[in-house]
């Protein structure tokens, strides 16, 4: 693709990039196109917010639309990406059943599912929302154990929906050697298959031809097997494996399915590349007794489950960022008594306030709050304005300065865009039965 001067950069290109069409938007046309798509995410997603918030259904390529008053689920890529950070730092948006009611858009029973697991397991330990497979909701506490060390390859992701994979009674292998050869695994790998029961290999580190063949075994047979770096002292603690270091004549090419650490489930959420740590020996025993917290949501359908699931998952982030870093006013007050304060240091700062002030001082509601005590706000739900303190309406702290920090940093990205390449859409068009054709050769024989 040739880029022209800057100058005459008032139309649109095309350009082919590794076989994909796309089209390339220049200048200020690019600018209003983005501002045009940034608008129509967050009118989606204004008209779910609040008490009186309404969902939205969002047609699926495959299976029921989705209905949801997730943020997240509704914004669109860039976007996107300040909305996930906001709702992994701080959630949604001085006690837990509080700040979980108004989270929850006022759900009383998502209040106290999430005050008892809170009780149950605290804040720091681990807790998992999951689709139940009743009407009611379901509150398991399991033993078990969080470490730190994401897969060494993306390759083992085994769910359609995130990077994630999700096993059933596993088997563990543990190793504080170095796996490189397909000799160390292949008996593990045999005893898995044997069995029929996944495999996790946590090990020193995992590459070469050792790596190699764990992902083969996943793609081209379908075993379900992952490997992941770690340290193994309290992973085998936990799963009653034997852990195959270098000073024991242990050796892997010997194991026996009674070396091998056994767990009910296993879930990683998302790679990381964060350098472990040893944890201090108070939190290294916590995490070996307190177990994990697993909320299994119930419902009369798929489309009220995952509905449901998104308030929960909401509503508990937003609960452990208000016991870590306190509250503030709720329904935007905090934000509004913040504006006074601000000094800029330069002209740049100066212009970035001003903004933000725009933003914030736009309706005679707000003029109201401004002219009133310290804890008057509006309760959107009877319309009135009231003590927000006494109500009981709050918002974390950490929510709220997330979602500020992180928008900021969106739209200045935005605003120093001169250029957006994007792919063409594709028309899809019905292939019929007679453009189905053989199911191929099928899967070839076992990797290992």
């Amino acid at each position: 693709m040739h880029t022209l001067p800057l100058p005459h950069r008032n139309g649109i290109g095309s350009s082919s990039h590794s076989g994909l069409c796309q089209i390339c938007k220049i200048w200020c046309r690019c600018l209003s196109l983005m501002l045009q798509g940034v608008d129509l995410s967050a009118n989606n997603v204004a008209i779910t917010m609040g008490p009186k918030g309404r969902t939205v259904i969002i047609e699926q390529s495959w299976g029921s639309p989705k209905v949801t008053k997730d943020g997240v689920t509704l914004a669109t890529k860039l976007v996107q990406d300040a909305a996930n950070n906001t709702n992994e730092e701080a959630g949604v948006g001085t006690t837990t059943a509080t700040v979980a009611t108004i989270s929850a858009n006022g759900d009383k029973e998502i209040r106290n599912i999430i005050s008892a697991v809170m009780k149950k397991v605290g804040r720091k330990n681990v807790i998992i929302v999951k689709d139940g497979k009743t009407l009611s909701d379901e509150l398991e506490i399991i033993e078990g154990m969080k470490f730190d060390q994401g897969y060494i390859s993306p390759y083992f992701i085994n769910t359609s929906k995130g990077q994630k994979y999700e096993f059933q009674d596993t088997y563990v292998l543990l190793s504080e050697k170095k796996i490189s050869s397909v000799q160390s695994i292949v008996l593990a790998l045999e005893i898995a298959s044997a069995y029929c029961k996944p495999l996790v290999v946590i090990a020193e580190d995992v590459d070469g031809e050792g790596l190699s063949t764990l992902v083969l075994n996943r793609l081209n047979v379908g075993l379900q097997v992952v490997a992941v770096k770690n340290q193994l002292k309290d992973m085998a603690i936990t799963t009653g494996g034997v852990v195959f270091e270098e000073e024991l004549t242990l050796n892997l090419e010997d194991v026996w399915p009674h070396d091998l650490g056994k767990v009910g489930e296993v879930i990683r959420l998302d790679v990381t590349t964060s350098e472990y740590e040893k944890e201090k020996l108070n939190e290294w025993l916590a995490k070996l007794s307190e177990g994990v917290a697993v909320l299994k949501i119930g419902g009369t359908s798929d489309v009220e489950v995952h509905e449901k699931k998104d308030r929960v998952t909401d509503a508990l982030n937003a609960t452990r960022a208000a016991v870590e870093e306190d509250i503030v006013l709720g329904g935007s007050c905090a934000l509004l008594r913040c504006i006074q304060p601000w000094t800029p240091a330069n002209e740049d700062q100066k212009i970035g306030i001003e903004i933000i002030k725009r933003k914030l001082e736009i309706s005679p509601m707000t003029i109201k709050i401004m002219q009133s005590s310290s804890e008057v706000g509006c309760d959107a739900m009877v319309g009135d304005f009231m003590n927000m303190v006494e109500k009981g309406i709050t918002d974390p702290t950490k929510v709220v300065s997330t979602a500020l920090l992180d928008a900021a940093g969106v739209a200045s990205l935005l605003t120093t865009a001169e250029v957006v390449v994007t792919e063409i859409p594709k028309e899809e068009n019905d292939p019929g039965m007679g453009a189905m054709g053989g199911m191929g050769a099928g899967i070839g024989g076992g990797m290992f």
